[in-house]
């Protein structure tokens, strides 16, 4: 009886130490984090209050763009935000990159058509 008891132990072991190697190693070879971190409704609502008077979604849809990655649609934000004296918090920013990022740049969405709205296209 003592060899089944070891041979089990044994084999619960390697599954445990099998298990903790395949999390350990989708964790480290998970896909980066894009902009998806933010809440994508509320940044929707901060720059539909404060960003798209200015210019319509026809600015991110254009071939002449500023901004393309998350990293690059995040400074973009934070830059205006800045310029426009709005003293947004990390989350305010986050949240309008995630939605810009998601509605416009996400390599894995068609591109929107622009709107017809108001605001200039720049």
């Amino acid at each position: 009886m003592t060899r089944i008891a070891d041979c089990t132990r044994r084999t619960a072991a390697m599954r445990c130490a099998a298990l903790t190697a395949a999390t350990l190693a989708a964790t480290l070879l998970a896909p980066p984090v894009t902009a998806q971190q933010g809440d994508a409704l509320r940044g929707r609502l901060l720059y539909e209050n404060h960003c798209q008077e200015c210019h319509s979604s026809r600015a991110h849809v254009r071939a002449a763009r500023k901004a393309g990655s998350a990293a690059s649609v995040r400074g973009q934000v934070s830059r205006w935000q800045d310029v426009q004296g709005l003293r947004w918090s990390q989350d305010d920013i986050e949240d309008v990159t995630t939605w810009l990022y998601l509605r416009f740049y996400d390599p894995a969405r068609p591109q929107a058509a622009p709107d017809n709205g108001g605001g200039r296209s720049g």
